[in-house]
């Protein structure tokens, strides 16, 4: 997460950089006038390339009973904060997820999926292009009034499927992260927010685990 250059950033931007952080990706933008979600990845579990959700421990992660990514989580915080997402870029496998949760949102693919470790994307330059064109363009939907919140449910049932056992042997500590079976942990909270919070802490166990299986051998 330091993966931008300062020095490249113009008056008036303001960068937040660093790991680990409140927020993760989200820290600092509450109260912007709209998100663009850029880069994103289909969630663990799917074939896509490069596809996972947070970290490499989590084999899935679900919402109220519906399959999460980055996209989906981040996208409901955001709501929460009333904050619309006005555009989202990345992988081709998440136009689905996009046109069925933030059908207002500028849909741009990046890339096409042609397995977990390969794609076809076009130049950067035609992608620094497109891009200019999007957010143009979403800028103008929200002058125009057809952004809007993606509105998240009132009580969150938020669930994540690990890899291994110990990942969620430490998470289940937590008060209110409930062990569901040997690699599954659920957390129920009232608002999205304070859910994040929890799946945050959840995957940062998860990783310290990871550390005591690699001593441990």
């Amino acid at each position: 997460m330091v993966n931008i250059d300062p020095l490249r950033l113009r008056r008036g931007v303001r960068l937040v950089r660093g790991f680990p952080r409140p927020l993760s990706m989200l820290t600092g933008a509450r109260g912007s006038s709209l998100a663009v979600l850029l880069g994103y990845h289909a969630g663990a579990g799917v074939l896509s390339t490069l596809s996972h959700t947070y970290t490499g421990d989590i084999a899935g992660v679900t919402l109220n009973g519906e399959p999460a990514s980055e996209y989906l989580l981040n996208s409901m915080l955001l709501g929460e904060w009333g904050v619309p997402v006005g555009l989202v870029a990345g992988s081709s496998m998440l136009r689905g997820e996009v046109e069925r949760w933030t059908p207002w949102a500028v849909w741009l693919p990046l890339k096409t999926e042609t397995g977990y470790l390969s794609a076809v994307s076009p130049s950067l330059e035609e992608i620094g292009e497109a891009l200019e064109r999007a957010v143009g363009e979403a800028v103008a939907r929200l002058r125009r009034g057809e952004l809007r919140p993606l509105e998240p449910p009132g009580t969150v049932e938020l669930c994540v499927e690990m890899t291994n056992p110990l990942y969620t042997e430490l998470p289940a500590l937590i008060p209110g992260v409930e062990r569901r079976s040997d690699t599954t942990v659920c957390t129920r909270a009232g608002s999205m927010e304070e859910a994040y919070k929890t799946f945050e802490a959840i995957a940062f166990l998860a990783w310290a685990a990871r550390q005591m299986i690699r001593q441990a051998r």
